[in-house]
């Protein structure tokens, strides 16, 4: 006959298998976010170079980041105005969990190569109808031969079809299970900090309608 600590041993390994069971198949992405997942990774793939007067140049990567970042989808971009000369880079990343964009967030990792950050500023566009909010992160690097600066206009993306403006939302969509799963993105519009503030706000705002097709596909989770 069973003595009742054997029993009660039984109950409690079977409880925690089958808790360690369900814990997995909630972490597991559902089919639809892995369509989701798929079709923004072609909207990534078969996004054109140029577009009016901007053409493009892809960047190279640093594996670091991919490692980091583990993305769905990354576009790293070096774009200029054929006409007016202006230029600015670009990147764009979609992870499939929300988790690894934590680190990856201008006042976090702009420091960590060197940048010092002198200034942030809450911003908010209108793109084609639709209001993106977001933050300028001015930062400077200082050298023995000259001093340089850039702006990365930085926001944050989800795919219920919102903008924020920092991390907080994106460490919300973390904790969440079900949100995280499909996960969350970002875009940076980095401009020379010597270009003039109004230029500055030309090129970013062309930037952001130039890629908001992009934004549209990551924004599709619930279609």
């Amino acid at each position: 006959m069973w003595r009742r600590v054997d029993l009660f041993a039984l109950v409690l390994s079977v409880l925690l298998v089958s808790g360690a069971v369900a814990e997995r198949f909630t972490l597991m992405p559902p089919a639809d976010a892995r369509v989701y997942q798929e079709r923004v990774r072609k909207a990534f793939e078969t996004f054109p170079t140029s577009s009016g007067d901007w053409v493009s140049q892809n960047c190279e990567i640093p594996p670091a980041a991919m490692k980091l970042l583990r993305p769905n989808s990354i576009m790293s971009r070096r774009y200029t105005n054929v006409v007016t000369g202006q230029g600015c880079s670009v990147l764009l990343v979609d992870c499939t969990d929300a988790r690894d964009l934590v680190c990856h967030y201008p006042p976090v990792c702009y420091p960590g190569q060197g940048w010092k950050l002198v200034s942030s500023q809450p911003k908010e566009w209108s793109v084609k109808g639709q209001k993106i909010v977001g933050t300028d992160y001015e930062f400077s690097r200082v050298s023995f031969e000259s001093g340089t600066g850039i702006v990365a206009a930085n926001s944050m993306i989800l795919p219920d079809g919102s903008f924020k403006a920092d991390m907080t939302a994106i460490e919300d969509a973390a904790r969440n299970v079900q949100m995280r799963t499909y996960g969350a993105a970002q875009i940076q519009v980095i401009v020379d900090g010597n270009m003039g503030a109004l230029e500055r706000e030309k090129v970013i705002q062309a930037m952001l309608e130039l890629h908001k097709p992009l934004f549209d596909a990551i924004h599709s989770a619930g279609h």
